[in-house]
């Protein structure tokens, strides 16, 4: 099965297809191949993927599921996590300005506000 969200994990997580070769045992080659789908991975393998960037195996295979959510404990951790964002919303393509950023962040609270109102709305 094709691992949709291999590539979007791997540069978010700062690893390389060198790094995720040696951990699995298997060529840089075959890590390109399953980020590309021209190779499916076996679901040992899959697995090992999913608990090696702690996610959920749907969330890797499918990227249906939102992945694990961690709470900062230090500035540095909370920079990396909005790195980590921005990497993933913008596919790390170009840089990411300020006025983007706070768009987005805009937005996240929009839709957190609207999720309440519903909420409240049904109790």
């Amino acid at each position: 099965m094709n691992m949709k969200n291999l590539k979007s994990l791997r540069k978010v997580n700062g690893k390389t297809q060198s790094d995720i070769a040696e951990y699995l045992g298997c060529t840089v080659q075959t890590v390109a191949n399953y980020e590309n789908g021209r190779r499916n991975a076996d679901y040992e393998t899959q697995l090992k993927l999913a608990e090696y960037f702690g996610v959920s195996l749907d969330y890797l295979v499918r990227g249906s599921s939102v992945p694990p959510v961690t709470t900062p404990t230090s500035d540095e951790e909370r920079q990396r996590l909005i790195e980590n964002a921005k990497v993933a919303l913008f596919d790390g393509g170009g840089e990411v300005t300020d006025a983007m950023w706070e768009e987005v962040l805009n937005f996240a609270k929009f839709v957190e506000a609207r999720e309440a109102a519903k909420k409240d709305e049904n109790n």
